[in-house]
């Protein structure tokens, strides 16, 4: 990662607004437990879908973390250098006010994919995951970025271990760090953060927060 103390001033800004926005996060998560959400999908799509119309774009909740300038869209397209786009961030947290985030280039990017403890979804977790952060595809110009997985089925204490197993394994890039516990929240266990190679771009790494949300107790029709 570039060093210098301008940068790691404006990484430690960005770091500190992005925990309001996992606190939100995980507090918005828990509301949907807590309500009972009944859910007519499993699909990712239906289920950020409800954890951002219903939550995160809640006024009283953003306010309550201090971070009411920020705006949460869904399927925002990215273009790249040649004016392509290249594809469709499931969540874009980008600043609507006058502070920190004044860089349209700048903002958090947050994926979504579903985990059932099987092969097919771990995968589809790195190489459309992950792996889309490592190719700068998404949030090229951002130092971190982050994932949530949404658990269907099986356990954290098998998904997490299937999944960095197969991260140490993989040759299409280095991961310097799999994933490992990360606390946002002190009574909130099932955060983790790794450290991946970085290609195109100005960094030589990428950050990656991942958020394990386990969905199997909500009613689905």
């Amino acid at each position: 990662m570039i060093n210098g103390s301008a940068f790691s001033l404006a990484y430690e800004l960005y770091l500190a607004e992005f925990c309001q926005v996992a606190k939100l996060l995980i507090y918005s998560y828990q509301q949907m437990i807590s309500n009972n959400e009944t859910l007519k999908s499993d699909h990712e799509n239906y289920l950020r879908n409800i954890l951002v119309k219903k939550y995160l774009r809640n006024k009283n909740a953003k306010q309550k973390f201090n971070i009411g300038h920020l705006g949460f869209e869904i399927e925002s397209g990215e273009i790249n250098i040649d004016n392509q786009t290249i594809g469709f961030i499931d969540i874009k947290v980008l600043n609507l006010g006058n502070k920190d985030l004044i860089d349209e280039d700048e903002y958090f990017s947050i994926e979504c994919k579903r985990l059932d403890g099987g092969v097919a979804k771990r995968d589809l977790y790195v190489k459309e995951g992950i792996n889309r952060y490592v190719q700068s595809k998404y949030s090229g110009v951002m130092p971190f970025s982050a994932m949530l997985g949404f658990i269907e089925k099986g356990s954290v204490t098998k998904i997490i271990p299937d999944i960095n197993k197969f991260l140490l394994n993989n040759e299409d890039f280095k991961t310097y760090s799999p994933l490992s516990e990360y606390s946002f929240i002190a009574d909130f266990k099932t955060t983790y953060k790794s450290t991946h190679e970085r290609k195109n771009s100005q960094f030589s790494d990428i950050e990656i927060f991942h958020f394990m949300l386990n969905f199997q107790a909500l009613k689905k029709i």
